[in-house]
């Protein structure tokens, strides 16, 4: 291995760049944030996915490297291929929760108890997130297509992510070093949304663009 993944942290344009380097984020109170999301109905599949591959080339076009993306195909092993200024990338979805039960019990019951400013809960959901990057990376060495540049973007779909800053994320990919230096055939992890609407993308050191 190359020594020590890096990690970038980026952000929409909507987001300020003296914003990475500023003080910790504000907070986003829960009960505004249930309102926003639990009176929606839980989408299928397919919107999920749409609604995935949409953010993900948006957050994905912050980072250098990446620009005029356009989704090519919808396929299975990876999700999509996506053209990066016409060359091909392939591109795997996967959402983390905290719990099974919050897929999507917990996120639609709008029951505050559930979530908070738990420092065992934030604990429990940044293994839960490494754990899903194992998983993931092992059944792409099964047999997935590969591409130049393949990504596997991870979205932080859980509210306990709402109490973490971007040095939270940067303490928690120091502490898995080994793991994030070690993920091909991905060359590339993509975390979304963090706190502040950036994003935070993950790149072994011998790994590009």
């Amino acid at each position: 291995m190359g020594g020590r993944a890096r990690d970038v942290i980026s952000c929409r344009q909507s987001c300020p760049d003296n914003e990475l380097s500023g003080p910790p984020a504000t907070r986003i109170e829960p009960e505004a944030y249930r309102i926003h999301h639990m009176s929606q109905e839980w989408p299928n599949r397919e919107r999920r996915e749409k609604w995935e591959i949409t953010n993900t080339l948006e957050y994905l076009s912050h980072h250098p490297g990446f620009n005029s993306l356009s989704v090519q195909i919808k396929s299975e092993r990876p999700d999509y291929v996506v053209l990066n200024g016409g060359r091909k990338i392939g591109v795997e979805l996967t959402s983390v929760y905290l719990s099974d039960k919050s897929v999507p019990d917990c996120h639609m019951e709008g029951n505050l108890s559930m979530f908070g400013p738990s420092q065992f809960k934030r604990n429990k959901y940044f293994l839960r997130v490494i754990k899903t990057i194992k998983e993931k990376v092992g059944k792409a060495r099964e047999g997935y297509t590969l591409y130049e540049n393949m990504i596997l973007s991870v979205y932080i779909n859980e509210y306990e992510d709402i109490f973490n800053s971007k040095e939270d994320w940067q303490e928690w990919a120091k502490a898995n070093d080994q793991v994030l230096d070690d993920i091909s055939p991905f060359t590339h992890i993509l975390l979304w949304p963090l706190v502040n609407d950036i994003s935070m993308m993950i790149t072994p050191n011998k790994a590009g663009p």
